[in-house]
């Protein structure tokens, strides 16, 4: 069960994530309303540790996923949902050590398929692969 409450505040993360373009001032009203949510009470550490980091280090992750995307792509090209989902998993395979990076890659395939574009997921996973062999070299 708890990976699929996991599997939940992921979700949570995503949507706040996906939010900081528009509304960057908005991650703690967003944070305050899940507080409210009890199926969500057990993660609502990791939903503000990750949300807010990633705010944080925005533009270190859209550095870091720029150098993996593929001649002629610019993060400004990606849709709003991938980057976030890339954002996320590039937040996680970084900055939080108890979570596999596998899962962190296979939760932002998931992200992308189920609020994108499906096809776009083999490409949200190629970069996500580029990024986790750079973390290794």
């Amino acid at each position: 069960m708890k990976n699929s409450s996991r599997t939940q505040a992921r979700t949570e993360a995503f949507k706040i994530i996906f939010q900081i373009p528009a509304n960057g001032d908005g991650i703690e009203t967003g944070i305050a309303e899940l507080e409210e949510n009890a199926e969500l009470k057990n993660n609502i550490e990791y939903i503000k540790r990750v949300s807010m980091g990633v705010l944080e280090k925005n533009s270190q992750l859209e550095e870091l996923i720029q150098k993996h995307l593929g001649k002629g792509w610019t993060v400004s090209r990606l849709s709003r949902v991938s980057l976030a989902a890339l954002k996320l998993a590039a937040y996680e395979m970084l900055y939080e050590q108890d979570i596999p990076e596998a899962v962190s890659i296979n939760e932002a395939i998931e992200l992308t398929k189920a609020y994108d574009e499906p096809e776009r997921a083999p490409f949200v996973n190629g970069v996500l692969a580029g990024i986790s062999k750079s973390l290794k070299d």
